[in-house]
């Protein structure tokens, strides 16, 4: 099992930028996500269950690649009854992620499947060792 330390573990300190610096408030209010870099791409998977295609955007400004949406409401209560507790999310969510110089991000591709959003996101020049896990979609 790898361990994690404060500074990042085994994450390069140089990808320290893909957090946003209000992560901590955002980590409680918005979908869980992930970051890896490979040599020739950076890959953001975000979980977003429930929301299709047409219920969010994602747009880029400077070194930034934001995402933001609408996950709509669920209703199961049966009428006259009692309603004990309501784990769902609903409502609106966004994220945003600083990409490192090398992000291509006006070449960008998304990729929605299983209520996981993949963003793939080329690099110009070649990177780290790390690599990314395989992806789900064959992308």
């Amino acid at each position: 099992m790898d361990e994690l330390t404060e500074d990042g573990g085994f994450w390069p300190s140089l990808y320290d930028r893909l957090k946003s610096p209000a992560s901590a408030q955002q980590d409680w209010v918005s979908p869980l996500a992930s970051a890896c870099a490979c040599d020739d791409f950076y890959r953001v998977t975000i979980e977003i269950p429930g929301v299709s295609i047409d219920d969010f955007i994602v747009e880029v400004r400077k070194n930034t690649i934001y995402i933001e949406g609408d996950k709509g409401s669920y209703s199961d209560t049966v009428p006259e009854s009692i309603f004990f507790f309501n784990e769902r999310r609903t409502g609106h969510f966004a994220r945003s992620f600083n990409l490192p110089p090398d992000a291509l991000l006006e070449e960008f591709k998304t990729v929605l499947k299983n209520g996981v959003l993949e963003l793939w996101i080329p690099r110009s020049a070649l990177g780290t060792d790390i690599c990314c896990p395989e992806s789900t979609t064959g992308l």
